[in-house]
């Protein structure tokens, strides 16, 4: 095995530190990994793939690691990444096939690789796509103030000089990072989601562009789902075969060997029906943390004993990745799993879409998705698409607070609590039609874990964590009755919510939880809307105070069993802090409003104003 460094030459007179790790002479198809987090880091990863016979090209971009120039976040990448992918297919080492490997920002900085070199691009994976702003800084037209703030802070400071109790507080909040040591901050929040710092660094137009099969990862508690769900969608749509992969890991636990998520073991590492995973795929572990806690911390989780089956919950993301190069790089059959009626080698054309269609030993290549469920008696399907065409739809209407007893219906939740029900008359027939509480931003709601980056100095914890704050006055809280069966959920969630607000712009979040019989909920979804923001990102339509409108809440995509006798609840607030930013309902440009005010909030029930939780069921 050879290993170097080249520096390659890019336009305005930079040039990039690359690491080229080679199988050994001759030439080969090369996988080109571009990363903002030091090329130096990733060793094994050029090791592992080497050793399957590919040549390893990593690189610092444009301001990092070596390399020199000054980074402009994704705005600097296509360009580079083109001469970088063309500097490789000049090289005799490269036999003139090409594959990227993204991983968060590593994918925004090599689309346009996969877009632009569509005959020498035979394969790509992708660990989220995050390029453009409503999939990777903006949610519901909310910041993701979690991650942005300390991400980019940490651009040009050390991390651990992060002061997560004065920044993510910080009014205004364009100046938590002064201009003088990012400048970048401020650019991409002057007018929040409509800042023009957002045009030059969308990368959308490359995902469209893209006809290259993919291999997609996603987590159920990476904040970043969307940016795995939302490219995957677009890339189908090109006719060439992806394949999804989604399971219970946080965003930096996708490429490692997490095996617990919050209080719940879902499984342990390394073993399916008796394999222990292969030589390889633990020698990369090696390079990695590995947590270990396998054991019982939750009725829903697996207590590991002999007796017990198990369920592997690792991504088996090396694995998985050599077998998806190797099939659509070398046309080498290596039982990668969707795929029916394999043969040993395959041929097909050069070129983008021609990939799709007939090969020899006349079978036709299919996408495919790969899909853990959370939840009661935690396991993997396999489905043709995400989510499932002919998935049923559950309409849980939201009820007031009241009496919890009636003739026709058993008592639920704990008192004050409204109900979820799929009866509009029980719904109709509750003593109210609308309930209020009062949303402060001096005194947010706080994250309690979820789908949040694992940033260990603001206190965030990925993964379904207990939740305890339906006990606070500025939260409505609906539960359904106790289940007499599971209740199996598949896709993305959507609460219909009918409210209205003292302010003139504000939030609404919707949180869905999975109550226990001993009354534990656990996180399983959320989501936010900016009410400003409630019709598109690029246009403010703000509120008349006490008026009614319907607001659409996504939540975060999900595949769930709600387990017998448990229930379905459902939290409605106005903040989820720090996760997001804290609107001030001041009707001030966000970022840089000096106050905040308080709001009544109103959510709104019956025929009339039906406020709703809509998931998809198996």
């Amino acid at each position: 095995m050879e290993t170097r460094t080249e520096f390659v030459p890019v336009s305005c007179g930079a040039s990039l530190a690359t690491l080229v790790i080679l199988p050994g002479s001759g030439s080969y198809p090369a996988v080109i990994v571009r990363t903002l987090y030091g090329r130096n880091n990733l060793p094994g990863l050029g090791s592992f793939l080497s050793s399957h016979g590919y040549a390893t090209v990593i690189q610092d971009v444009r301001g990092s690691g070596e390399s020199s120039g000054d980074f402009k976040f994704l705005a600097q990448e296509p360009d580079d990444a083109v001469e970088t992918a063309r500097w490789v297919l000049a090289q005799p080492w490269c036999d003139g096939r090409l594959a990227v490997l993204g991983i968060s920002y590593l994918s925004a900085a090599s689309i346009a690789i996969a877009a632009e070199f569509p005959g020498q691009v035979k394969a790509a994976i992708w660990v989220t796509a995050p390029v453009r702003k409503d999939i990777l800084c903006f949610q519901g037209g909310a910041l993701r103030l979690h991650h942005t703030l300390p991400w980019v802070y940490m651009r040009r400071a050390p991390l651990g000089c992060f002061d997560p109790g004065t920044l993510y507080r910080k009014l205004p909040l364009v100046d938590a990072i002064p201009q003088d040591l990012n400048p970048s901050w401020r650019a991409m929040l002057e007018e929040g989601p409509r800042s023009k710092f957002w045009e030059e660094n969308d990368l959308w137009r490359y995902v469209q562009k893209v006809r290259v099969p993919g291999l997609h990862f996603g987590g159920w508690f990476d904040f970043l789902l969307d940016a795995t769900l939302v490219p995957y969608f677009e890339m189908i749509r090109s006719g060439v075969p992806q394949r999804l992969i989604l399971g219970p890991w946080s965003h930096n636990g996708i490429v490692g060997t997490e095996k617990i998520s919050g209080d719940i073991s879902y499984g342990y590492w390394g073993k399916e029906c008796g394999d222990a995973g292969s030589g390889e795929e633990r020698a990369m572990a090696e390079s990695r943390d590995r947590s270990d806690g396998s054991g019982l911390k939750g009725k829903q989780g697996l207590e590991l004993g002999a007796d017990m089956d198990m369920v592997d919950t690792s991504s088996h993301f090396v694995e998985e990745s050599v077998r998806w190069l190797d099939f659509w790089v070398k046309g080498i059959d290596a039982d990668t799993r969707g795929f029916a009626n394999r043969p040993s080698r395959v041929s097909y054309p050069s070129g983008g879409s021609s990939q799709t269609g007939d090969f020899q030993g006349g079978f036709r290549l299919r996408s495919s998705v790969r899909c853990f469920f959370t939840g009661h008696q935690p396991h993997w399907e396999e489905f043709d698409s995400w989510p499932r065409p002919n998935a049923g739809v559950l309409r849980l209407y939201l009820g007031a607070r009241g009496s919890l007893h009636t003739v026709s219906h058993p008592a639920v939740g704990f008192p004050g609590s409204g109900v979820l029900s799929e009866d509009m008359a029980f719904i109709e027939n509750r003593p109210a039609t609308s309930d209020s509480f009062i949303y402060d931003p001096e005194n947010p709601v706080p994250t309690e874990g979820g789908a949040v980056w694992a940033f260990s100095k603001a206190g965030l914890i990925p993964g379904p964590s207990v939740s305890s704050i339906h006990l606070r006055d500025d939260v409505l809280t609906y539960d359904s009755e106790p289940l007499d069966s599971p209740l199996k959920i598949f896709g993305v969630p959507e609460v219909e919510l009918y409210a209205s607000s003292s302010a003139p712009d504000t939030d609404f979040v919707a949180m869905l939880l999975d109550v226990d019989e001993e009354d534990v909920a656990r996180y399983v979804s959320d989501g936010i809307v900016r009410a400003r923001y409630r019709n598109g990102l690029d246009r403010e339509d703000f509120l008349v105070p006490g008026e009614t409108y319907l607001f659409r809440i996504i939540l975060k995509g999900c595949a769930h069993t709600f387990g017998p006798g448990h229930r379905v609840r459902l939290l409605i607030t106005s903040s989820n802090f720090p996760k997001f930013d804290r609107n001030p309902n001041t009707g001030e440009p966000i970022y840089r409003s000096r106050r905040v005010q308080k709001a009544v909030q109103t959510v709104r029930y019956g025929r009339a104003t039906p406020s709703a939780l809509v998931i998809g069921t198996f």
